[in-house]
C-alpha cells in the first residue's frame, strides 16, 4: 500500500480506515511512503497502533522509502529502531518476501 500527501490530525480517521483495512488478513504488511511529505505526531500513534496490531500476529510492517523529512520525524521519535524502515520500495518488499 502507498500513502500520499499530508497525514496529520484531519486525516486522522481517513488514515486509520485505510491502514485497517490493509492490516486485514496479511502477513507482511509494506507501505510506500516515496509519496508522503508531512507526517505528525497523529501519523505515529496511526503507525503505532498498526504495528501492534499485526504484531500480536506475529505479521510484520515495513515501511519503505521515506521522504527525509518523514525520516527525520521517524528518527526523532525513535521508531526509526521500532518499525523497519527501508531506503527503497524494492528493499521493502524483499525483506517482507525473505520472512516468509
Amino acid at each position: 500500500m502507498a500513502l500520499g500527501g499530508y497525514i496529520d490530525l484531519s486525516t486522522r480517521k481517513q488514515l486509520q480506515d485505510v491502514l485497517g483495512a490493509a492490516a486485514n488478513g496479511v502477513a507482511h504488511l509494506v507501505i510506500d511512503m516515496s509519496r508522503l511529505a508531512l507526517m505528525d505526531s497523529t501519523g505515529l500513534s496511526a503507525l503505532i497502533e498498526l504495528y501492534k496490531r499485526l504484531d500480536a500476529r506475529g505479521a510484520t510492517l515495513d515501511l519503505a522509502a521515506p521522504q527525509p523529512i518523514v525520516a527525520k520525524v521517524l528518527q526523532i521519535s525513535g521508531l526509526d529502531n521500532v518499525f523497519r524502515v527501508h531506503t527503497s520500495l524494492a528493499q521493502a518488499v524483499t525483506r517482507a518476501a525473505a520472512d516468509g
